[in-house]
Formats: C-alpha cells, structure tokens, sequence
C-alpha cells in the first residue's frame, strides 16, 4: 500500500472510531464501558458483513447464527471463521511470551489478558488456552478458580517452571513475572459475577 493510501486508510479508520464514539457518548454510556462498546458495535457489523457474503449461510441459519469473527488484541487483527482463529491461536501458544496482564489507556483496552493456567494447558483447545480476557475483575476471579481447584507446585506457564506452594505465592509471583496486577488494599474488593458470564466468549459458550 502506498503512503497516500496508509493516509487515507488512517483518515477512514479514525472517522469510524469517532462516529462509533458519538454512539457511545449519546446512549450515556461511562467512559470505562465506551471501548467495550465500540468493540462490540465492530465485531456485530464486521459479522453482519459476512452474513451477506454469498455462500457464507443459508437465509434460514443467517437468522440464527452470524458468522464467527474474533478480534486479537495482540495483535490487531481481526479472524474471520473459527479455523483461522484457533491457528492464530495455535501460533501464539507456539511463540509465548511472559506478559499475561491487561493493559488499558484512558479507559481503553489495549492489550487482552490471559490466564496462566489456561495457556499450559495443553489438553484444551487452542481457542480455549488463549481465551482473552477484558477486565482484570474476571481473570482474576477466573484465576482465584484455578487456585481453588487445581493442585500444582510450580507456575503453570509454559516459560516458566518457579516452585510455589501457596494461593499467595502465585498471586505474587503472576503479578511480578507475568504482570497480572493485583487490586491494591485500599481498593473494593473484586466482585463481578455478571462480568463472568458477559466475558465468555461465544464460542466457548457450547463447548
């Protein structure tokens, strides 16, 4: 692409997100729930887009179920059928990397997380290991599951193999080796049961 067109692409893309966020400012939507928003507004259109594609579903299955599309954030790219999203998954558990922590700006998501637990599992789906996540409240409430049931004396993550013992232990070490920060003492307690079933995603919903 050209250096005109990477301009033009960029003129396109930045009045899309800026129409998607009059949307969000017009339905009152608060400031931490507008990126979420404005994600699902994309994937529903991006799916409805390839609903219409002929050959893509027949007219009596469009009206029951849209065509898969999952965003990485990892790497901004967008899968258009469940085959390709779980080799892209396959890829990145093939390519690890230590960092499993969210990271969000000005209320944006901009990288997902992951569950360590999830990611050196290998005898789930690929789809399943790299699940995202897109509030630290749920993975860390995902992850309190796993410390409850799963009996392990080191770190589960495939780069990394530190002996622990204890709750505290990997709740400390996750946060130091793998950045998945822990809510600070002063804050509210996590708790959003809601959020946990808002954040499966729907592919995983009829495993």
């Amino acid at each position: 692409m050209s250096l005109q067109g990477l301009f033009e692409n960029y003129d396109r893309v930045s009045t899309e997100f800026t129409q998607d966020q009059f949307e969000a400012n017009r339905f009152g939507l608060k400031l931490e729930m507008r990126s979420k928003h404005i994600h699902s507004c994309r994937q529903r259109e991006l799916r409805e887009t390839l609903s219409q594609q002929p050959g893509s579903y027949s007219r009596r299955l469009r009206n029951r179920k849209l065509p898969f599309a999952e965003y990485c954030y990892a790497c901004c790219k967008w899968s258009c059928s469940e085959d390709d999203w779980s080799n892209h998954c396959g890829w990145h558990l093939e390519n690890p990397t230590m960092r499993c922590g969210l990271l969000s700006f000005r209320y944006t998501l901009a990288v997902a997380g992951y569950c360590p637990f999830c990611i050196g599992s290998e005898g789930l789906p690929s789809s399943q290991r790299m699940q995202q996540w897109m509030t630290k409240s749920t993975l860390l409430n995902h992850i309190d599951t796993h410390l409850k049931a799963d009996a392990t004396s080191e770190c589960p993550h495939p780069l990394c193999n530190v002996p622990l013992r204890h709750a505290s232990d990997f709740r400390a070490h996750f946060q130091d080796a793998h950045s998945i920060e822990e809510p600070r003492s002063n804050c509210v307690n996590r708790k959003r049961k809601r959020e946990d079933t808002e954040e499966m995603p729907e592919q995983t919903k009829t495993v």
